[in-house]
């Protein structure tokens, strides 16, 4: 579960079905669909199925696409294994990403 402080997470649904779960309300989100998960609120999504889903995700506004794009580096650069817990951290401050303990 997590919350993005600042933009909205669009999110199309280009095959397959995404199950995705915004604030207190559970999605089935099929081939067609496009959610939308609104800025503070938690969200998680999961592909429940046994086919393949693909999904094309936008913010609104933009920039959280740079948190995929430095952590992406962070684990490029980490030798060998993960990214520290702190760098990753620092990131998700950064770009105002919270992800919640699981219950």
């Amino acid at each position: 579960m997590h919350i993005h402080e600042d933009e909205d997470e669009n999110n199309f649904i280009l095959e397959g079905e995404l199950t995705m779960q915004i604030g207190e309300v559970q999605y089935t989100a099929k081939a067609g669909s496009y959610v939308v998960a609104p800025k503070g609120i938690t969200q998680q999504f999961h592909n429940a199925g046994t086919a393949p889903c693909r999904f094309l995700t936008t913010f609104t506004p933009g920039g959280a696409e740079g948190f995929f794009k430095e952590a992406g580096e962070l684990v490029r650069l980490a030798a060998p294994g993960k990214p520290s817990a702190d760098a990753l951290a620092a990131l998700q401050r950064k770009y105002k990403l919270r992800y919640l303990p699981a219950a």
